[in-house]
């Protein structure tokens, strides 16, 4: 598994992997959480994650640019010109 520290990427792409990954691991716990509704561990460790998560996105959301229109709700503008484009080229 790639992990962020090891992302020779600027910090906000390594902030962005970090969601992404504790992402991951939410969905698959809530999917084990689903067949097993009982296990206390497991449910533990989602709501610790998901604290975990909820810190990273408002990170990413002030320093670097809104991950979802929630984001926006709060500021009441968009941010377009903060973050480079994905993928070069774009449409023509």
């Amino acid at each position: 598994m790639l992990r962020y520290e090891d992302c020779r990427c600027n910090g906000d792409t390594a902030l962005l992997l970090q969601i992404q990954q504790i992402s991951f691991a939410m969905d698959e716990l809530r999917l084990f959480i689903d067949t097993h509704p009982a296990c206390e561990e497991a449910i533990s460790l989602f709501n610790e994650y998901a604290e975990q998560r909820n810190e990273l996105v408002c990170r990413y959301n002030s320093d670097v640019m809104p991950i979802s229109g929630y984001a926006t709700e709060q500021s009441g503008k968009w941010r377009w010109g903060k973050a480079g484009m994905l993928a070069k080229g774009g449409m023509k």
